[in-house]
């Protein structure tokens, strides 16, 4: 045999052996991602539990996110410490959109933020 075909043949080889960890790899990841899909999945399931909510509620609820009828909004990014303890009791959803921490966003359930004339007017003169 040539120098030449024992190259080739140890070229013809790595490669297969790199196909092969890349075909390994892709299935572990694909393990990892079904993994933490079930995880989340549990999560889920622990939160809504935690909401302690009658049959009707939940069905309620989960049909309204589902539909895209149900907004929920985030806290403000900086809390303090004593901030947390006393809003733990608190939903992220308010009935009426309004948060009783006094933190108004502007999405709520009942939708955008109703804007005054004033707001479009100082919005309208930075655009200019």
């Amino acid at each position: 045999m040539s120098k030449t075909s024992k190259k080739q043949r140890r070229l013809i080889e790595e490669e297969e052996k790199a196909l092969k960890k890349i075909s390994e790899l892709q299935d572990y990841v694909k393990e990892l991602r079904e993994a933490r899909k079930k995880e989340e999945d549990v999560e889920i399931l622990r939160t809504l539990r935690s909401l302690k909510l009658g049959a009707w509620d939940l069905y309620n609820l989960l049909t309204g996110i589902q539909e895209g009828t149900v907004i929920m909004e985030a806290r403000p990014p900086a809390l303090d410490q004593e901030d947390i303890s006393e809003d733990a009791g608190d939903s992220a959803l308010y009935k009426d959109g309004e948060d009783p921490a006094g933190w108004s966003g502007e999405t709520s359930l009942d939708g955008p933020a109703e804007r005054t004339e004033e707001d479009a007017g100082e919005r309208d003169s930075g655009n200019e």
